[in-house]
């Protein structure tokens, strides 16, 4: 079960495991109390319109909005761009300490202000590149990154793990949503099972 909290503007991730878990009760809680999102982990639709379909029609308007008014402020479509090669990886690495960085409190804020943290990444995500289990995807904009997310993938089940975007946008352009309906269009194709 994947939760995620909006509070003061932004969101945080949280893991109550899987369904019937003792944890199930207390996130109901929270989603009543806080206006938490409770989405769940599953299998991926065969197409993008079949997974727009599944989704309530309050989501699927978000999405639909989200993408609408993201392509008009960048007058087309933007780029995904996925790190397959150690040359990308190298670029994708330093976007994701950049954006996350800025998103979180400026250059270098945020998870990857560690020094300790931001070394064992930079060294972990080479051998799960190598392993196909890296999905480290950005989105352009006339050639300019906004939006970026570290994902791991694991027997064709794909895990959100970090993110960054540009903080300097217009209030209607929702890079974070625009890249997550994306990076989920990349999986379809991909053809991966979650």
């Amino acid at each position: 079960l994947g939760v995620v909290e909006r509070e003061a503007g932004h969101r945080r991730g949280l893991n109550g495991g899987p369904r019937g878990h003792e944890a199930q009760p207390r996130l109901a809680d929270l989603e009543r109390a806080r206006g938490v999102v409770v989405t769940e982990f599953g299998p991926v639709p065969v197409s993008w319109e079949e997974y727009l379909a599944a989704l309530p029609s309050k989501h699927r308007y978000v999405v639909r909005r989200a993408l609408r008014d993201f392509d008009a402020w960048a007058e087309g479509p933007a780029t995904l761009r996925v790190a397959s090669t150690a040359d990308d990886l190298t670029e994708g690495q330093r976007i994701l300490l950049e954006l996350h960085g800025e998103r979180w409190n400026g250059a270098h804020g945020g998870a990857f202000g560690s020094e300790r943290f931001d070394d064992f990444h930079r060294r972990v995500m080479p051998a799960l590149l190598e392993k196909g289990a890296l999905e480290l995807a950005w989105l352009e904009v006339a050639g300019a990154p906004v939006a970026i997310a570290y994902n791991i993938v694991w027997n064709e089940k794909v895990y959100f793990y970090q993110s960054g975007r540009r903080v300097d946008l217009p209030g209607r352009v929702r890079p974070g949503i625009v890249l997550h309906a994306r990076a989920i269009q990349h999986a379809i194709e991909s053809g991966r099972r979650e």
